[in-house]
């Protein structure tokens, strides 16, 4: 029932026989984080933070100016602290979506994952009364904004329906949380649609429904419920109300917010006052006879009363006088609405760029790495092929490049899509020896469970480094260990003492007979074990330890009763500098005890530990120290206990007999992994970079390789094994029942001991290239005697390979001199044997072990093993007993294929800044499009060199600075990051990662967006810059374009690649995670560059407009607290002020944020910037008035 047994029928014409299947465990998945998505929830949190840092900041504040006026403030105007600076400093799109998150939170089950004896359930719990309380009120937040938004209809009645609405949203919500919560919902429903025939099928087979969209409607819908229905209730109580409340008789103050119009008490008359704290709270920062409106950014000189400290006590505010005298200079009319034109060209000119650098960069903002045209299916794979192949070749850390020709990959598949990343199975054993490194090893150490530290394979000869304690098994190993392993770490059990104490948890009374006690037995001992046991230095001088008694490395050796686990990645650096992990690797260490075949050879400490702790063991109660009375091996020997507890079968097989013969009892041989020479990596590296580039380069090269680009299967042998059957190719395995006339399989890391299966030789077209080349052009193919006669399709291939270099690689002295490297390779760095037991007449069984270049004829497939070593499909190990020594090939392990893991691409950053740049570009097309209509209603009348200041003022005013900066800094970030585009050139048979030219049109585009920045730093610095903001601004905007422009054609940013393994082992000989390379496909560097660009240009404008106006007339006060700072520096006011009343034309008004509609003798002004509307009645125009100021709007002070 459980899916762990099937039942089959097989029905024949005499009947059917019904039977059930054995036993089949289940197949653990391990859960993928990755599918748990949180990065939204981050970005959630940061805007949190900021939140309640604003608050909190500007919360301290109000108490510095409260207490700097001695407390003489208004403290009712605290009590709408929430409503007033939330909506003025923070803004209401995120206050919004802290209110939406708090009901999130209430829609969504509270669900816990217990376990009662040994049973998991998913629990559904209530919240508390208290925490219900908290996020009934944070939602109250969205109930702000809505009020907030309706503020320019229901001022006056605001302090009465506002609390009212939050309150009753706060019961409300509190009320459903509390009686019917949402709890979690499981649906079973299998779905399933088959992919192809081979590949299976793909299923939905249920939805577990944690949060309730109809819960989030409810609770929207009770919230806007709230508020309507509050503001009615208000409408009749306010009419019963001894002092109701009425719209007031005049228009308030211009410079003050709509929050602070509704909610404050303030002082009516013709000067409009309020405390230091509810400016504050309004954003009007007062002191020392100044206010600063960050809502305009402007600084105002104000009348002030100075407290004894000199600090201002009030900060109040006057509207300015009625007339000032000042007489319009009306323009040519002709002239005027020609700028009215050119200036709405250039709007049209802006949105459009806008637009075209959106498209331009869509495919850019597809991921967070900003990488171009990286596609999921293709580049993410053939990345991690790159690295995994790169890995393999070089052992020392080097710096590439992804475009490199020499280093591109052959395809597996003539698809276009190839998903699949190629792992090397014997990678994870060939790097061993390099991750443990005497620091990685002492950290793993002190973090291992004490439960796993006897599975460290290793045969340990001393207890001490001092040597006082000898732990072989025999003398003859005990003195291979003084002449071998004297500096290997792992041959001691001093590191154990030292750096992990826990062993004792699953091991004491073993560890305690085995070794404690025969050092007890000395006075030497027992201070060694204090001294020892006490020890606690820090990792650096823990090594320097370890290096003073001469050892020099951790070395463990090769087994094959666990699997070793590594989790490797590589880092893809963006221009942000920010580091994203893809998996290259991921393999976790197992016990296969079942499949084991190394235990014969020798079984370690934990099985040393468990014999001795087993009553029904020879090694019962002995110790594992020699000098101990009572050691173990006194009057018995390791292979006797191995025979005991039948891990070697008695009386020995023929084979058996004859590799102890050549090796030594078993029990005390020792297998350690042979390093790869240097000098057949290099080697390789150069054959694969011969064929790459030739490929890469040539088309007729790659057509005439695609016929041979196949592989072929075949079993070779060298000559000495000629005329003779086979019994057996693996020395950890008895010989087999009957003879085969091929050679059998040889050892392996996935252990078990095959019966009857060929060692095959896999003739891949890649391998045979640089096989044959390693081998010598020269090499006398009719000579190949080695290779089953029946197999014409091998010795074709070989005959088409050889005829292919012939023609062409054509440079001789290239070939000699690969010719030369590989027969040095052959004489003198590599010395492996092959493996087989075998019979010349079927009746006397022989050890044979050819070395692997031992025969002429085999040489070509000895080349093609050695290359398959090097690419981690097979292995070399040598086995080292009491007699004698082998030195071994390994069988040939298949090539892991494993789907790229798409999830790891970080797609939310850019999606969300996309969004915001398609936002932005959005807003502005409205403007501009609302531009046109008052151009056209006002005929033209219109100032049109402000239209030139569109993106100035409209992006500041109606998108905000921190759009804007983002605006910015993504064009930046382009112009910081390289171009690389997966390229399959000619017939498609290589690829590689191509770096294309310097994209002009998009170079230009993006480096006119970063003058966003210099757009943000003119504005933020004009309270500073004054009037020389006019000048320099334009001028430092089209220094940054130019320089950026420059600096991207003359050094345009480049890819850089790192490969070096930085790895830390979590459990020695079992568990290791490496960062194996780095993409840097951003440049840091160049982006914090074009930040100082963009600075430097405003520094340098301003002071070269400094030096050349020494002296410039500053500007009058700002003829309206209407005009945001942008508008007063950058509009034209000349001819734009009539007997002391100062008009702006519609179109420009628009820019600077302001919407009219002049209707039935009054002026209806909307300003968003203090999200204000005023109303007031229209003047008859002045007698001489200029008709372009009968189009325009005049603005009060």
């Amino acid at each position: 029932m459980d899916g762990q047994r099937e039942v089959f029928v097989f029905e024949g014409d005499e009947g059917s026989i019904t039977i059930i299947s054995r036993l089949h465990g289940y197949h653990l998945l391990p859960a993928n984080h990755l599918e748990f998505p949180c990065v939204a929830c981050n970005y959630v949190r940061l805007i949190f933070i900021y939140i309640n840092a604003v608050l909190s900041g500007l919360a301290l504040s109000i108490i510095a100016f409260g207490a700097l006026s001695r407390f003489d403030v208004d403290a009712q105007h605290l009590f709408y602290f929430n409503r007033v600076v939330a909506c003025v400093w923070i803004g209401r799109p995120l206050l919004f979506m802290r209110g939406m998150t708090a009901i999130l939170v209430l829609s969504t089950s509270l669900v816990e994952l217990d376990q009662v004896h040994g049973v998991a359930t998913l629990i559904g719990n209530r919240r508390s009364i208290l925490e219900i309380a908290l996020f009934a009120g944070e939602s109250t937040w969205v109930v702000y904004v809505l009020n907030d938004l309706f503020l320019p209809f229901t001022t006056y009645l605001s302090s009465l329906s506002g609390p009212l609405s939050s309150a009753s949203t706060f019961i409300i919500v509190g009320a459903i949380e509390i009686s019917k919560p949402f709890q979690i919902e499981t649906t079973i429903s299998r779905t399933c649609t088959f992919k192809t025939l081979q590949s299976g099928v793909v299923c939905t087979s249920g939805t577990v429904s944690v949060g309730s969209f109809t819960r989030v409607c409810i609770l929207v819908a009770a919230q806007l419920s709230c508020v309507f229905i509050s503001h009615a209730i208000s409408r009749v109580i306010n009419r019963y109300l001894k002092y109701p409340h009425r719209p007031p008789e005049a228009t308030q103050h211009i410079a003050i917010p709509a929050a602070a119009d509704a909610y404050f008490r303030t002082v009516r008359g013709t000067t409009y006052n309020l405390d230091n704290v509810a400016c504050v709270m309004s954003g009007i920062i007062p002191a020392f006879g100044y206010v600063l409106d960050v809502k305009l950014w402007i600084l105002l000189e104000t009348p002030t009363s100075k407290s004894a400290s000199g600090v201002v006590n009030r900060g109040a505010i006057e509207t300015k006088p009625a007339f000032v005298g000042i007489i319009a200079t009306p323009s040519p009319k002709r002239i005027q609405r020609v700028w009215s034109a050119l200036g709405f060209v250039y709007i049209c000119l802006s949105i459009t760029s806008s637009y075209a650098f959106l498209r331009l960069t869509e495919a850019t903002m597809t991921n967070d790495f900003w990488w171009a045209s990286f596609d999921l299916n293709n580049t993410q794979a053939f990345l991690c092929n790159w690295f995994n192949t790169q890995l393999s070749i070089n052992s020392d850390s080097v710096s590439l490049y992804l475009n490199d020709l020499g280093r591109a990959l052959l395809v597996l598949t003539q698809n276009t899509t190839d998903s699949n990343v190629r792992v090397a199975p014997a990678y994870v054993y060939l790097i061993q020896d390099e991750i443990n490194s005497l620091p990685n090893v002492i950290s793993a150490l002190r973090n291992m469970n004490g439960c796993d530290v006897p599975w460290i394979f290793t045969a340990y000869c001393f207890v001490d480094f001092g040597k006082t304690w000898e732990l072989a098994s025999s003398r003859a190993r005990q003195a291979r260990c003084h002449q071998r392993y004297a500096s290997n770490g792992a041959v001691y059990l001093e590191p154990i003492f030292r750096n992990n104490h826990q062993l004792s948890i699953c091991w004491g009374k073993a560890w305690e007979i085995a070794i404690l006690a025969a050092l007890r037995e000395s006075n030497d001992g027992i201070a060694w074990l204090n001294k020892t046991l006490s020890a606690q230095l820090s990792i650096g001088d823990e090594t320097m330890f370890w290096q003073d008694h001469g050892i020099i490395s951790y070395t463990t050796q090769w087994l094959n009763f666990k699997l070793l686990g590594l989790i490797e990645n590589l880092d893809i650096i963006n221009a942000l500098g920010s580091s994203y992990p893809l998996t290259l690797k991921k393999t976790n260490g197992t016990l296969q005890l079942s499949k084991q075949t190394s235990y014969k050879m020798h079984w370690g400490l934990a099985g040393d530990l468990t014999a001795i702790s087993s009553n029904e063991s020879t090694l019962n109660n002995l110790s594992l120290v020699r000098q101990a009375s009572n050691f173990a091996f006194q009057n018995v020997s390791i292979e006797d206990q191995h025979v005991a507890n039948l891990t070697l079968q008695t009386p020995l097989s023929v084979g058996m007999t004859l590799l102890r013969a050549k090796l030594g009892p078993f029990g005390s041989i020792d297998m350690y992994r042979v390093p790869m020479p240097m000098s057949l990596l290099e080697l390789y590296q150069n054959l694969k970079k011969t064929l790459a580039v030739l490929l890469a380069t040539s088309l007729d090269a790659q057509l005439e390789f695609w016929s041979l680009y196949k592989s072929v299967i075949v079993s070779s042998k060298p000559t000495e094994w000629d005329g003779v059957s086979f019994w057996g190719g693996d020395p950890m395995c008895p010989e087999q029942a009957s003879p085969q006339i091929q050679g059998q399989v040889f050892f392996s890391s996935q252990g078990s001991c095959a019966v009857n299966i060929f060692e095959s030789i896999v003739l891949e077209a890649e391998a045979s290239f640089y096989a044959l080349i390693a081998t010598g052009i020269a090499f006398n193919l009719t000579g190949i005697t080695s290779i089953e006669a029946t197999c014409n399709c091998a010795r074709n291939l070989l005959k088409s390979m050889k005829s292919y270099i012939e023609h062409h690689i054509t440079s001789q002295d290239e070939m000699k001199a690969i010719y030369a490297t590989a027969q040095h390779i052959r004489a003198f760095d590599v010395h492996v044997q092959l493996f087989q037991y075998i019979s010349r007449d079927n009746l006397h069984i022989s050890l044979s072990t050819p070395g692997l270049f031992d025969d002429m004829d085999f040489e070509f497939f000895a080349w093609v093993m050695l290359f398959e070593w090097v690419r981690g499909l097979r292995e070399v190990v040598t086995f080292q007993g009491d007699i004698g020594s082998l030195t071994l090939l390994s069988t040939r392990y298949s090539m892991m294929m494993t789907p790229a893991e798409g999830m790891e691409v970080p797609l939310n950053l850019t999606l969300y800044v996309h969004h915001l740049v398609q936002y932005f570009t959005i807003v502005l097309l409205y403007v501009a499009i609302i531009v046109l209509l008052y151009c056209i209603h006002s005929r033209g009348y219109i100032q049109g060199l402000n239209l030139f200041s569109f993106n100035r003022v409209a992006g500041l005013v109606w998108l905000g600075r921190p759009l804007v900066f983002v605006r910015g800094v993504t064009a930046i970030i382009l112009l910081s990051t390289a171009s690389l585009e997966l390229r399959r050139p000619h017939a498609g048979l290589v690829a590689f990662l191509d770096a294309p030219p310097v994209d002009a049109i998009k170079t230009i585009f993006s480096a006119g967006e970063a003058t966003w920045l210099a757009y943000i730093l003119n504005d933020v610095f004009s309270l500073i810059t004054q009037e020389y903001t006019t000048s320099y601004s334009f001028m430092s905007s089209l220094l940054l374009w130019v320089a950026a422009a420059v600096l991207s054609f003359l050094s345009p940013v480049n890819h850089s690649v790192d490969i070096g393994r930085v790895c830390t082992v979590e459990a020695v000989d079992s568990q290791c995670v490496c960062r194996s390379g780095i993409v840097r496909i951003g440049n840091s560097e160049r982006f914090v560059s074009l930040i100082l660009y963009a600075i430097a240009s405003c520094l340098l404008s301003y002071a070269f407009e400094r030096i050349r106006f020494r002296r410039i007339k500053p500007h009058d006060e700002s003829p309206s607290l209407f005009l945001y700072a942008a508008a007063r520096y950058q509009f034209r006011h000349d001819g734009w002020e009539y007997m002391g009343v100062y008009f702006m034309d519609r179109a420009s008004a628009v820019l600077n944020g302001i919407l009219s509609l002049t209707f039935k003798g009054h002026h209806y002004v909307f300003d968003i910037k203090t999200w204000r509307l005023y109303i007031y009645p229209v003047e008859a125009p002045y007698t001489g008035q200029p008709n372009h100021l009968c189009h325009a709007l005049p603005l009060p002070g």
